[in-house]
């Protein structure tokens, strides 16, 4: 079992320090971070709503205002999470990255990146990542960053092998679309039925400090 320990004072100002840093020009001053806030919860309104079954679970248009309040709630109302906005030079949310499950003890965390479906596979991903990484690995000194991901999500988990994370299980879960039609051929082996109720296939990958040093290092 897993020992979650709240983030004391220093360290949740160390990683808040990192929105002061020039993330946008190291990007370019394409895009850049801070920290979540409860208002970018009405922004997420505005993203454009996935047409694929599979992503409705990131669809955010018809959310109520409760429903945003319980969302923020689970993303940066913790002590063991923290999340940052992700905007482009517009002043446009696209995204959020963030970890949740942080052990400071045992220096490992879990990772979670979603971005617009506008704003999809247009190598954004890959550059927020890359500067995340940098801060997490190198900034906090953090020993491991975990993730879980969808085993159908093949664009994701190319983008993160890219990164070097490596597969390290995999498990069945609830899917949040329980009236996707999973008999379709393009479906098989990615969600099993029991007792009526639908679940995903789920791969949880790792990377360590070191594989990630060794992998910027080529």
């Amino acid at each position: 079992m897993v020992l979650l320990v709240p983030l004391n004072y220093t360290l949740r100002k160390k990683i808040l320090s990192f929105m002061t840093l020039s993330i946008c020009k190291k990007m370019n001053k394409e895009y850049y971070l801070r920290p979540l806030k409860k208002e970018d919860g009405i922004l997420l309104r505005q993203w454009t709503d996935h047409d694929d079954p599979l992503f409705v679970g990131y669809n955010y248009s018809d959310l109520s205002d409760k429903e945003l309040d319980i969302w923020f709630k689970m993303k940066q109302g913790r002590n063991n999470a923290l999340y940052f906005s992700i905007f482009n030079i517009e002043g446009k949310l696209i995204g959020y990255i963030g970890i949740k499950e942080i052990n400071k003890v045992l220096k490992i965390a879990k990772l979670g990146i979603v971005l617009d479906s506008k704003f999809m596979s247009k190598g954004i991903g890959s550059k927020v990542l890359q500067q995340f990484l940098n801060f997490y690995f190198e900034k906090l000194k953090m020993r491991r960053l975990d993730l879980e991901v969808n085993a159908w999500n093949t664009r994701a988990i190319n983008l993160y092998k890219k990164f070097n994370f490596k597969m390290h299980s995999s498990e069945y879960i609830k899917f949040e679309n329980q009236v996707i039609d999973i008999e379709e051929e393009k479906y098989e082996g990615y969600f099993e039925r029991k007792n009526g109720i639908i679940f995903t296939k789920i791969y949880e990958m790792r990377l360590k400090r070191q594989e990630y040093l060794d992998e910027i290092r080529d």
